[in-house]
């Protein structure tokens, strides 16, 4: 994308009359330049934006301006401007010309379908109308003294806006104890290439909301706690969900679609929601007939009306909310073994509980037609449940992988529904472990994902975490958002020197570097972390039999020795990068990968330097295995001691504990194998 700068003059008159500033009539001749890298502040980027000038305003000399036909879809965007002014500046903008007409105006334009405003044709806005989610498509424009953002609908509205303040906050500057705002004059042209965007999980609140509207990510998917409060079935057997409405339009109102979610099947009555505990001993009818011994397997019967009937009405109660227009349902997530009865014997047990949520759907859609449900199957049942779904149901299919290697993850069952233009889901996974808190960088996978997402026309993608907060991943939540909305834009280190820029690093090249080095790195030593993958359950007892070979175990990433080593000099290379970049969390993580590289070399190196060793190498090595076990571990105690917010600690703490009593598994079952290599027997 070409950026035009140039140097432009411009005479104008000011009048300072804000509170508290004595009234002076300033008339001078202002030299301004663009601002070098002015664009570096904007996530996501937009398609096409072309920055030609700048202008320096008071603030007082701004207005905002509206068409008074669209002021309902249109106020919400108003007030978001009138806010972000007031916060940064501190001082409330008119929506009316200022006396003696020297202003510059900010003018928000819905258009009608053919592109008119009061049947006047509007600049360009064909553009917008041709765009893929025309929608959420948007056009800012400048002529005179006035800037002009047009869509076609309230989205579009908002993402300019969104636009216009990622560009205005980073050069509000002050001059003689007042503030100074610098105005672009410029041309944009935008729209995103996923219909939606966003994360699911369970605690996202409005601060996180907040973050993702002012990302453009437009959706949310949650179920208990901070959305869904308790779901149950009263004493007449009718099913009820206690929801946060208010939550809802919050978010609608900041441009966030909030998905409600009914939880796995087979685990509702196992905490999500209290009321269900006693489900089945109250209605036990409604469970499969399949003798488990443990109360807490059993599942609904994908053939229970009872089960159909309490769907029914969970899901009615939902899509009675007016700003609910999807909800999410998703089948049973653990074990294989079907109930006994014949639906479910003959359909299998993913597909008779699809089925039974269809017939419920079918139901809801008699007093709902246009609101839509989401059926999330266990991993690779997407044909089964696709083949009971019928089509013009409003029933759309996603599927969740977690896998942390490139590649593709949408099924190609899936890729042939989108193909026909059938809605398809996906939830990715896009921090570096799905149970646990584990310091990863993942530009690079999320922009590979979000490039098969949009070539296998995926509707919507929600992100998961592990958290459910913006906090600890926002990097990697920030580049979802990037690469969802422009998978053309930004490569990897373009958007990570975009991010610190963004975020005020005092070495943003650095950490450009730090992101494009690292993650090569991380995504080798994924899942080591974890004991059974150095000794599966099986090894444990005969350690000393272990066989160390490249391509296997905790070496699976490795073809050879001198692999590792390129990762040794590469992990060095980081760790200057990161002393230099000084931020904590980045040196700790920096540390972390290398104490887990430095246990993993030790591990590859013992056949080839122990091979019938005397007793006092062995006990060298084993001295050297404890020491890089407790660098590791003191680096960890570094890391979770200093990132997350208050609402992650609790998690972190577990996973802090969990990761260090295994790296001391670790190290003792290496040290095992080392004494078992020694051919001279202890004293």
């Amino acid at each position: 994308m070409d950026f035009v700068f140039y140097r432009i003059r411009i005479v104008f008159f000011v009048t300072l009359v804000a509170m508290g500033i004595p009234n002076v009539t300033l008339c001078q001749e202002v030299v301004l330049d663009t601002p070098p890298g002015w664009t570096d502040y904007v996530i996501p980027l937009p398609k096409k934006m072309n920055i030609t000038g700048s202008v320096q305003v008071h603030p007082n000399k701004i207005w905002l301006s509206y068409d008074e036909k669209s002021f309902e879809t249109s106020a919400t965007v108003i007030q978001s401007m009138l806010e972000f002014f007031r916060k940064h500046i501190g001082i409330p903008l008119g929506t009316a010309a200022p006396i003696g007409g020297e202003g510059f105006e900010i003018r928000f334009v819905l258009c009608d379908p053919n592109g008119k405003v009061a049947g006047a044709d509007v600049q360009d806005f064909s553009d917008v109308l041709r765009a893929s989610n025309s929608d959420q498509a948007y056009r800012i424009f400048s002529e005179n003294r006035r800037l002009t953002v047009v869509a076609n609908g309230p989205q579009g509205l908002q993402y300019g806006a969104i636009t216009l303040q990622q560009l205005i906050l980073p050069f509000i500057t002050q001059q003689s104890g007042t503030k100074l705002v610098k105005l672009p004059i410029m041309s944009v042209l935008d729209w995103p290439d996923l219909a939606e965007r966003g994360f699911w999980g369970h605690h996202y609140d409005r601060r996180d909301i907040k973050w993702f509207s002012e990302h453009k990510l437009n959706l949310v998917e949650l179920y208990v706690y901070i959305l869904i409060k308790d779901m149950g079935i009263d004493s007449n057997g009718k099913g009820w969900v206690r929801m946060d409405s208010d939550l809802i339009t919050y978010a609608r109102r900041n441009g966030v679609k909030v998905v409600p979610i009914i939880f796995h099947i087979d685990q509702l009555q196992n905490g999500a929601y209290p009321s269900l505990k006693d489900m089945y001993q109250r209605y036990p009818d409604m469970k499969v007939k399949y003798p488990y011994k443990n109360p807490s397997d059993y599942y609904p019967c994908g053939s229970s009306e009872r089960f159909i009937n309490v769907l029914t009405d969970w899901l009615t109660a939902m899509a009675a909310d007016q700003h609910v227009s999807d909800i999410s349902v998703w089948l049973s997530e653990w074990g294989y073994t079907s109930c006994a009865c014949e639906q479910c014997r003959t359909l299998g047990r993913q597909r008779s509980e699809a089925k039974a949520v269809v017939t419920a759907w079918e139901r809801v859609r008699q007093s709902y037609p246009h609101k839509h449900l989401w059926l999330l199957p266990c991993g690779g049942y997407s044909g089964d449940v696709l083949s009971v779904v019928p089509t013009g149901s409003n029933i759309h299919v996603v599927e969740y992988n977690y896998s942390l290697k490139s590649g593709p993850i949408v099924p190609e069952v899936l890729s042939e529904h989108a193909s026909r233009k059938e809605w398809i889901g996906a939830y990715p996974l896009f921090s570096g472990s799905s149970d646990i808190v584990f310091p990863s960088h993942l530009a690079s996978l999320i922009h590979y994902r979000m490039g098969e997402f949009n070539q296998k026309s995926v509707r919507k993608v929600a992100g998961y975490t592990g958290l459910s907060s913006v906090g600890l991943y926002e990097f990697n939540m920030a580049a979802a958002a990037e690469w969802s909305w422009n998978k053309a834009g930004r490569s990897v280190k373009e958007f990570a020197f975009a991010y610190a820029k963004k975020h005020q690093f005092m070495h943003p090249e650095e950490f450009a570097e730090w992101v494009s080095k690292i993650e090569l790195v991380e995504q080798k030593l994924r899942s080591i972390y974890s004991f059974d993958k150095w000794f599966p359950k099986s090894e444990v007892k005969s350690i000393e039999k272990n066989t160390i070979l490249f391509g296997h175990g905790p070496l699976m990433n490795y073809g050879n020795y001198s692999q590792l080593l390129d990762d040794w000099h590469a992990i060095g290379e980081c760790e200057a990068l990161a002393s230099k970049i000084d931020r904590k969390d980045i040196v700790f993580e920096t540390a972390i990968v290398k104490g887990y590289l430095r246990l993993l070399m030790i591990y590859a190196e013992t056949d080839t330097k122990l091979n019938s060793c005397s007793l006092a190498r062995a006990n060298e090595v084993s001295i050297e295995i404890s020491d890089a076990a407790t660098v590791l571990s003191e680096s960890l105690d570094g890391y979770y001691s200093f990132v997350g917010n208050p609402g992650e600690k609790s998690f972190l703490r577990k996973s802090q504990v969990m990761l260090k009593d295994n790296v001391r598994q670790i190290a003792e079952s290496i040290k095992t194998y080392v004494a078992s290599q020694c051919s001279e027997p202890a004293l």
